[in-house]
C-alpha cells in the first residue's frame, strides 16, 4: 500500500498538478494572440523592422537566463542541428515577425490570426516535398478545406475577387508570412534530438538579430520614427517577453506533461482569442466571412493538420528536472517511453 501523500506510477495526477499543463497550453496562444494585438497598436508608433529588432533583442535575453536556469548553463547544439537552426533564424525571427507586423498596417488582427491559422497545412506540404512525408485522406481533405478557408478570408467572401486576383496587400503579406513559418516549424523537426527546444530557440533568436539589423537601419536611414507614448512603451515590453520567450516555455511544459497530439487543438485557441480581445480592446468588427473562412481553417487544421514524427518515437525530457524543474522541455527521443509526460526509469 503506498505511503500517505504518494502517487503510484501511472495514477492520475489531481488539482493543480494536472490542470496546470493545460493552463500553460491555454496561455500560450493567449500570449501569441496579445501580440497581433499590440502589433496592430504599434503599427503606428514603431517601424516594424526595428520593432521586430528591439523583441528580439529583449527576448534573446530572456532566453538566455532561460537557457542558463533550466539547463545550467549554455549548450552548444550538434553540428548538424546548426543548417536548421540558421533556417530558424532566417524565417522565423528575420522574416516572419517583421511580416506579421507589416501586415497589421493593412489588415486587422483578426484577420491576420487566421490566415496565420493555415500554417499547419503549408508545414504538412513542406514536410511531404522535403522529407516525403505521407499525405493521408485525412490531411488531404484538411488542407482543401483549410485552403477554402483562407480564399473565403481573402475573397471577403466575393469569390469575384479572387478570379479578378483583387487580394489586399496586407492579406498576401500574412500568407508569406505563415508559409515563413511553416518552413520553420519543418526545420525545427531536423533539430529534435540534437538539441532542446529551448536551446534551440535561443540560438536562432541571436542568430537572426544580425539578420535584421541592416533592414531596422534601412528604415530608420530612411526617415522613420519611433513614437514612445505610454501605450507603445507597454506594447514593446510586451512583444518583447510574452509571446518571444514566455508563450514558447509554456507550451512546450505543456507539451511535455501530455503529449504533443493532445496538445495541439489548443493552437486553435490563437484565433479565438485574437478576435475576442479584438472586438473589446479595438473596436474591431467581426465579418461573416471571417467568421465562416476561421471556422474552414480551424476544422482542417484539427482533421488534417498534424505532422508525423518517425516510427516510434515519443516525447520525453533531455535530462532529470534540476532547480529550473518550471523550464523542464521535451525533445524526441526514439524508444523511450513515457508516463504520464514523464520518461520511466
Amino acid at each position: 500500500m503506498p505511503a500517505r501523500g504518494t502517487r503510484q506510477a501511472g495514477t492520475a495526477p489531481g488539482g493543480w498538478e494536472s490542470a496546470w499543463p493545460h493552463l500553460c497550453l491555454m496561455g500560450a496562444p493567449l500570449f501569441w494572440s496579445g501580440n497581433m494585438i499590440f502589433g496592430r497598436v504599434l503599427a503606428g508608433a514603431v517601424p516594424p523592422f526595428t520593432l521586430s529588432l528591439i523583441r528580439w533583442i529583449v527576448a534573446t535575453l530572456v532566453l538566455f537566463l532561460a537557457v542558463r536556469l533550466a539547463e545550467g548553463r549554455t549548450t552548444w547544439p550538434a553540428r548538424a542541428a546548426w543548417g536548421p537552426i540558421a533556417v530558424m533564424a532566417a524565417t522565423s525571427v528575420a522574416t516572419f515577425t517583421p511580416l506579421v507586423y507589416i501586415s497589421l498596417h493593412f489588415v486587422g488582427s483578426v484577420e491576420a490570426s487566421l490566415i496565420q491559422s493555415s500554417t499547419p497545412v503549408f508545414a504538412l506540404f513542406i514536410a511531404r516535398l522535403t522529407a516525403g512525408e505521407r499525405l493521408t485522406w485525412g490531411k488531404g481533405l484538411g488542407s482543401l478545406l483549410t485552403i477554402l478557408g483562407v480564399a473565403v478570408i481573402v475573397s471577403h467572401g466575393e469569390p469575384a475577387r479572387l478570379l479578378a486576383l483583387h487580394w489586399d496587400l496586407g492579406d498576401l503579406i500574412m500568407l508569406l508570412a505563415a508559409l515563413l513559418w511553416a518552413v520553420s516549424t519543418v526545420a525545427a523537426r531536423h533539430v529534435a534530438g540534437r538539441a532542446t527546444p529551448l536551446s534551440a530557440t535561443f540560438h536562432s533568436a541571436w542568430l537572426g538579430l544580425p539578420m535584421l539589423l541592416p533592414a531596422a537601419a534601412w528604415e530608420l536611414a530612411r526617415g522613420a520614427s519611433i513614437h514612445p507614448t505610454p501605450v507603445a512603451l507597454v506594447g514593446v515590453a510586451y512583444v518583447s517577453i510574452f509571446p518571444s520567450a514566455l508563450a514558447f516555455l509554456a507550451w512546450n511544459y505543456g507539451v511535455a506533461r501530455i503529449g504533443a497530439g493532445r496538445a495541439a487543438v489548443f493552437n486553435n485557441l490563437l484565433p479565438l482569442f485574437t478576435a475576442v480581445w479584438a472586438v473589446l480592446l479595438l473596436g474591431e468588427p467581426l465579418s461573416w466571412a471571417q467568421a465562416l473562412g476561421g471556422a474552414l481553417i480551424l476544422g482542417g487544421v484539427s482533421l488534417g493538420g498534424t505532422v508525423r514524427t518517425e516510427a516510434g518515437a515519443t516525447l520525453a525530457p533531455a535530462r532529470r528536472p534540476g532547480p529550473g524543474a518550471f523550464l523542464w522541455l521535451p525533445v524526441v527521443k526514439a524508444n523511450q517511453p513515457v508516463q504520464n509526460g514523464r520518461e520511466t526509469d
